[in-house]
C-alpha cells in the first residue's frame, strides 16, 4: 500500500512538472498584439513635424512609426479617427519601410504619414489612432488584432498680422494671375468676355486655396463655373491648384471697372504676412449698333413724333382710322424686315441677316457668338421695349417667366450646370415678340394722348 501511494506521487508530480514545461508554449500560442509590446518586441510611436512654432492653416504632417523584432505577416491598416478643427488627410498609399539595429536586436520597421491641417490656434488634440497589425508569431501562426498610439496635443498660433481676416492661407509659395481669352480693348454691347484666374500653392490641398466671389456689376451679366481643383505631387512636396473660370457679358456699352482681387498669406518661409493683388481692369464697351445705326433709331423716334405732331384737328372717327393705318404699317415693317437707312453714306446689317447668323450659330452651337448676335438685333431692331439690359428689360416688363427662361439659357451658355431644356432661339422667339407687343402699345398710348389734347 505504502508502494502504491509512493507510485502515485511521483506520476502527480511528474505531470505537474510536465505541464508547467509546456505552459509557456501555450502561453505563446495564445499571446496578443498587447504582449507583444509589453515583451518589448512591438513598439508603436506617433508625433508631429514640425513640434513647435506651428501656425494655424499650415500643413503638419503626423508620423506613426510601428517597428518589430520579427516581421510584418500582413498589410497594416490605419483606421478611422477625427481631430477637432483640423483637417486630416491620408495622402500617402504606403508605407515607408526600413530596418534598424539597436545591440543585439534587429527591427522592421514601418513608417507611415499622414497631413493635419489645423484649423484655429490653441491647443489641437490628438486621439489615440487604431492600427491593425499582424505580425509573425514563433510558428506558422500570425499575431492579429489592433493597437493604438498614444493621444497627445500640440499648440497652434495664429499670427497677429492676420487676426480677424477669414480668408487667408499659410505655405511657402503662393501665386495668383488672371488672364483673358480676348482683347480688352475692342468689346461691344453683347459680347461674352472669359476670364481665368489660376491660384496655386505648396504644401496644401486644393480645398484649402481661397475661393473667387466676382462682384455683381450693372450692367454686366456674371457666370461663374465649378472651379477646377488639381493636387499634384513633386518630389514629396504638394502641390495646389484652383481654376476659376468667370464669364462677363457686357448688356451695355459703357466703361466698366472689373474691382481688384486681393489674396492673403502668411509665407511660412520668410514669416512675413503678404498680399497678393490682381489689378483692377477698365473695360470700355462700346454699343454694338454703328452710328450710322444709331442715327437711324434717332430718326424713327423723329418721324414718329413728326407724325403725332403733324395729326391736323379732324373728327375723331377720321383720326382712329389714320391711328390704326400708322399701327397696321408700323407692324408690317417690323414683321417684313423692311428697315431704311436715312443715311445713305452708311452700312448697317439688316434685320434678315442677323437672322441668318443667329440661326447658323444656334445650328453650330456656337452659343456664344449667337447671344452677340442677339443682343445686337435688340440694340437695332428691338425699338422702345428694350431698355438696353435684358435683365433690366425684363424686370420692368415683369416678365417673370421669361426672367427664368433668360437665366436658365445664360447659364447654360455660361455655366457648368447645363440645363436641357434651355433654347436660346425660343426664348429669342418669345422676347422679340414680347418686345414688339410693348412697342405697338406704346405706340397706341402716344397715339391716344395726342387725339386727346387735339
Amino acid at each position: 500500500m505504502k508502494r502504491l501511494k509512493q507510485a502515485v506521487t511521483v506520476i502527480f508530480y511528474s505531470f505537474f512538472f510536465t505541464a508547467s514545461l509546456l505552459l509557456p508554449i501555450t502561453q505563446l500560442n495564445a499571446q496578443t498584439l498587447e504582449d507583444l509590446q509589453q515583451a518589448d518586441k512591438l513598439r508603436i510611436n506617433v508625433w508631429v513635424e514640425p513640434e513647435q512654432n506651428i501656425i494655424a492653416r499650415q500643413q503638419i504632417n503626423l508620423q506613426i512609426e510601428v517597428a518589430t523584432d520579427k516581421w510584418f505577416a500582413g498589410g497594416t491598416q490605419i483606421g478611422h479617427f477625427e481631430i477637432k478643427d483640423a483637417i486630416v488627410l491620408q495622402r500617402e498609399k504606403f508605407a515607408v519601410n526600413s530596418t534598424r539595429s539597436e545591440g543585439d536586436k534587429s527591427w522592421t520597421v514601418q513608417q507611415w504619414m499622414l497631413v493635419i491641417y489645423p484649423q484655429r490656434g490653441g491647443l489641437i488634440e490628438v486621439p489615440a489612432i487604431p492600427l491593425k497589425l499582424s505580425i509573425a508569431g514563433e510558428g506558422a501562426e500570425s499575431i492579429t488584432g489592433e493597437v493604438f498610439t498614444r493621444s497627445f496635443d500640440f499648440e497652434v498660433t495664429i499670427p497677429e498680422q492676420v487676426a480677424g481676416n477669414k480668408n487667408w492661407i499659410a505655405t511657402s509659395r503662393f501665386e495668383v494671375e488672371d488672364s483673358f481669352n480676348k482683347s480688352l480693348d475692342e468689346l461691344g454691347a453683347g459680347d461674352a468676355l472669359m476670364r481665368t484666374i489660376k491660384i496655386s500653392a505648396d504644401n496644401l490641398p486644393a480645398m484649402m486655396l481661397p475661393a473667387i466671389v466676382p462682384d455683381e456689376i450693372p450692367g454686366i451679366a456674371v457666370y461663374v463655373k465649378s472651379p477646377q481643383l488639381t493636387d499634384k505631387v513633386n518630389r514629396g512636396d504638394y502641390l495646389a491648384e484652383r481654376l476659376q473660370s468667370i464669364t462677363y457679358v457686357f448688356e451695355e456699352e459703357g466703361e466698366y471697372h472689373l474691382p481688384k482681387q486681393s489674396f492673403y498669406c502668411w509665407n511660412l518661409e520668410t514669416e512675413a504676412y503678404e498680399v497678393i493683388e490682381l489689378e483692377e481692369h477698365i473695360l470700355m464697351v462700346s454699343g454694338s449698333v454703328s452710328a450710322a445705326g444709331e442715327g437711324e433709331k434717332i430718326s424713327r423716334g423723329v418721324d414718329k413724333s413728326s407724325l403725332l405732331d403733324s395729326l391736323p384737328l379732324l373728327k375723331k372717327v377720321i383720326a382712329l382710322v389714320i391711328i390704326f393705318v400708322a399701327v397696321g404699317y408700323v407692324v408690317r415693317k417690323l414683321n417684313k424686315n423692311d428697315k431704311k437707312k436715312n443715311d445713305t453714306n452708311s452700312v448697317r446689317i439688316t434685320e434678315s441677316e442677323l437672322k441668318k447668323q443667329f440661326d447658323k450659330a444656334c445650328a453650330d452651337r456656337e452659343l456664344e457668338k449667337a447671344v452677340a448676335i442677339f443682343y445686337k438685333w435688340l440694340d437695332n431692331y428691338a425699338e422702345v421695349g428694350f431698355s438696353g439690359s435684358i435683365r433690366e428689360s425684363l424686370n420692368t416688363l415683369d416678365q417673370k417667366a421669361l426672367s427664368q427662361s433668360f437665366y436658365d439659357v445664360m447659364q447654360s451658355v455660361y455655366a457648368e450646370n447645363r440645363n436641357k431644356d434651355a433654347d436660346l432661339k425660343q426664348f429669342s422667339r418669345q422676347l422679340a415678340g414680347e418686345l414688339k407687343k410693348q412697342e405697338t402699345k406704346t405706340l397706341l398710348s402716344h397715339l391716344t394722348v395726342d387725339l386727346k389734347l387735339n
